[in-house]
């Protein structure tokens, strides 16, 4: 996993501040994953492995690829959700809606 910190690295700059880079909480990133710098990596979303991810990742998003595109959602447990008319409920229980921006959200 490699995060960079520099959107524009020239030798023997140093920037006064550097971009944000937020992996939030349940993510994982798969080995020799990169994050460009400023990336937001949502909650319990998945990034695979080799991916270099160029944009935010979105919760519950499986993504993978170069430049990394989302390829599906996952539940908390990472079983692949699949929705039909909006919602969803993964064996281990938990229900999920997509919301009409196409978001993940968990049900109550």
């Amino acid at each position: 996993m490699t995060f960079s910190n520099d959107p524009r690295p020239r030798s023997g700059r140093r920037l006064d501040k550097y971009p944000r880079t937020l992996v939030r909480e349940g993510a994982s990133l798969g080995a020799g994953a990169i994050l460009l710098p400023g990336i937001t990596v949502g909650r319990f979303a998945m990034v695979g492995a080799g991916s270099l991810v160029t944009r935010d990742v979105p919760d519950f998003a499986l993504v993978y690829g170069s430049p990394a595109q989302v390829h599906g959602h996952v539940c908390r447990c990472a079983n692949t959700l699949r929705f039909e008319n909006g919602a969803t409920a993964c064996s281990c229980g938990r229900r999920f809606a997509r919301e009409a921006g196409g978001e993940v959200v968990e049900a109550a």
